[in-house]
């Protein structure tokens, strides 16, 4: 839970940073957001695919039980969805002309810039686990993972 609080923090003040160097870069990197994440979705679930089918290998030739990382496997894949789900809800307010009349345009903006670096990072993060992951099972060996 740390990690998303702290990609939160890092995403506002990456949002607040460029806001006030009048960059529209995010704003612009966000217009892809939604095809950029289901792309890295599908790299995620092709290299966790390649993982559980290794670990079940490795379980079946070992007895080792790998409990633990099949479900931060799924728990990975769901946070995903949530976030692919979150990112498009952010983005349609975003551009609501409702809110832009209730809130202000630079808070929605700041508030969407920061949603949209802090689940970019979120899924970067998850690369890297499933990096880290692969090399977990290339140095494996044929004792209990350690957590």
């Amino acid at each position: 839970m740390y990690r998303y609080v702290t990609f939160l923090v890092c995403g506002y003040l990456i949002s607040v940073g460029a806001d006030k160097l009048e960059s529209s870069f995010i704003d612009d990197f966000s217009s892809g957001l939604i095809p950029l994440l289901t792309t890295l979705l599908a790299i995620n679930i092709a290299s966790g695919s390649l993982i559980a089918s290794k670990i079940s290998e490795i379980e079946n030739i070992s007895g080792v039980g790998f409990h633990k990382a099949k479900n931060e496997l799924k728990e990975s894949l769901k946070v995903q969805l949530v976030l692919i789900a979150v990112s498009f809800i952010v983005l349609i307010l975003k551009e609501s002309a409702i809110v832009e009349k209730l809130i202000s345009k630079e808070y929605t903006q700041v508030f969407s810039n920061t949603i949209t670096v802090t689940i970019f990072g979120v899924f970067i993060d998850s690369i890297r686990d499933i990096g880290m992951g692969l090399f977990s099972l290339l140095d494996f060996n044929g004792e209990e993972p350690e957590d």
